[in-house]
């Protein structure tokens, strides 16, 4: 039961393909945000154990942050990411909140076509270390790896293909 909550909880870490038509450039994404660019303004749709799950990215405060909106409905259940320049640490970071009351915290990197989020999940039960990486596959599908951190052991949570809608 573990194994599945933390599969449907992660699963919403999606990421979509490269979208010409980007919000990032009427809004003018924050130099900081740029690595990100390809990511904004696109939606994308994955399965997980017959749940679709749907995501979308879009540029906000005048380009100055990025949201992400995930969505389960069947299993109603969202999440809201605010990705920012955090400008005491000079990183980029994310903040989630979701409709069950998990926090998610971290940092974002990006480096060779992978985006990773690095972070902890805090839930009323347990709190965990995690690590999500989306790399752009060659047919456009979006490879969205979920790991937990056990131990000293990095164990997969879920593997999932996340196509564009259409």
């Amino acid at each position: 039961m573990r194994a599945m909550s933390s599969l449907i909880l992660h699963v919403l870490w999606l990421v979509p393909v490269v979208n010409a038509g980007s919000q990032a450039a009427s809004q003018g994404l924050d130099d900081r945000l740029r690595v990100l660019q390809p990511l904004v303004g696109l939606r994308c749709v994955g399965i997980l154990s017959d749940i679709e799950v749907s995501m979308r990215m879009e540029s906000i405060l005048n380009g100055k942050a990025i949201k992400r909106t995930s969505a389960a409905t069947a299993i109603d259940y969202s999440d809201e990411t605010i990705i920012y320049w955090d400008i005491e640490r000079h990183e980029l970071a994310f903040f989630e909140v979701t409709t069950r009351g998990h926090v998610a915290r971290g940092t974002v990197t990006a480096k060779e076509g992978i985006v990773v989020f690095h972070g902890r999940l805090v839930m009323p039960e347990r709190t965990s270390e995690f690590r999500n990486t989306y790399e752009l596959m060659s047919d456009g599908t979006i490879k969205d790896d979920w790991h937990n951190l056990e131990g000293e052991e990095w164990v997969l949570g879920h593997s999932i293909d996340c196509v564009p809608e259409r």
